[in-house]
C-alpha cells in the first residue's frame, strides 16, 4: 500500500511537474505572442500616424494646388476685367470724340435754322407783299373786266343803233333822239349806202370789233368775241 502510494505520489509529482512545465511552457508562448502583438500593435500605431501625415501632407498638397488653381482662375479673371477696362475706356475716348464732333454739328445745325428762319421770315414778307400786289391784280383786273362788260355792252348798243339808222335812215330835218356812234367808232364803220325803197332794203351784216388797239379784229357776233377779248387781253388767269 506504501508502494502504490509512493508510486501515486510518484505519479502526481511527475504529472505536477509536467503540467508546470506546459504551464510554464504555455506562459511563455503566450508572453511571446504577447510580446509580438504589442510590437505589431506599436508598428500599426507608427504606420497610422505615418499614414495620417501623410494624409495630411496630401491635403496640403491638394489645398496648395487649389489655392494655386484659385489664384491662377482670379489672375485670369483680373486680367479679363483689364482687358475690358481698357476696351471701356477706348470706347469712352471714341464715344467722348463723337460727342464733341455731334455738337459742332449741332452748333451748326443752329446756326443754319438761325439762317433759314431769317430767310422765312424775309420770304414770308415777301410772300405777303406778293399776296397783297396779286390780291391788288386780281381787284384791278376784276374792275378792268367791269370795265370791258360795260363797253361791250356800249359798243353792242351803238352798233345796234348804228345798224337800226342803216336800216332806218332818219328824215333830213328830224331830230334824232339818240346820239350816234362815237367818232371811233364811225371811223370804222363805212358810210351807210345810199337810202332805197323800204321794200329794197337789205341790212348789213353786224360787225364787232376787238377793243385792243392792237388787234382790232372783226367778228359778226358776240360771242366768239367775248372768248376772244378774253385770250386777247390775258383775262383768263
Amino acid at each position: 500500500l506504501e508502494k502504490v502510494r509512493a508510486d501515486h505520489a510518484v505519479k502526481e509529482s511527475h504529472s505536477m511537474a509536467y503540467d508546470e512545465m506546459q504551464k510554464k511552457g504555455f506562459q511563455e508562448r503566450q508572453d511571446s505572442l504577447t510580446a509580438k502583438l504589442v510590437e505589431r500593435e506599436e508598428a500599426l500605431a507608427i504606420a497610422e500616424r505615418h499614414l495620417a501625415s501623410l494624409q495630411e501632407a496630401v491635403r496640403l498638397h491638394n489645398a496648395e494646388k487649389k489655392d494655386k488653381g484659385e489664384v491662377d482662375a482670379l489672375k485670369d479673371q483680373v486680367k479679363k476685367m483689364t482687358d475690358e477696362v481698357k476696351s471701356k475706356q477706348e470706347h469712352i475716348v471714341v464715344g467722348a470724340q463723337q460727342v464733341a464732333t455731334l455738337r459742332t454739328e449741332v452748333q451748326k445745325l443752329q446756326d443754319t435754322v438761325l439762317v433759314l428762319e431769317e430767310q422765312a421770315k424775309i420770304f414770308q414778307l415777301d410772300f405777303e407783299a406778293e399776296r397783297k400786289a396779286r390780291e391788288s391784280v386780281i381787284t384791278e383786273k376784276e374792275r378792268i373786266l367791269e370795265d370791258l362788260r360795260h363797253l361791250m355792252k356800249r359798243n353792242t348798243d351803238l352798233l345796234k343803233e348804228v345798224n337800226d339808222l342803216r336800216n332806218n335812215p332818219p328824215q333830213e330835218n328830224a331830230t334824232p333822239s339818240e346820239p350816234g356812234p362815237s367818232p371811233r367808232r364811225q371811223e370804222r364803220t363805212p358810210s351807210p349806202p345810199a337810202p332805197r325803197p323800204q321794200d329794197d332794203v337789205i341790212p348789213a351784216p353786224k360787225r364787232y370789233f376787238c377793243p385792243n388797239p392792237e388787234c382790232n379784229l372783226m367778228f359778226t357776233t358776240l360771242d366768239p368775241l367775248q372768248l376772244h377779248v378774253i385770250t386777247c387781253l390775258n383775262l383768263d388767269d
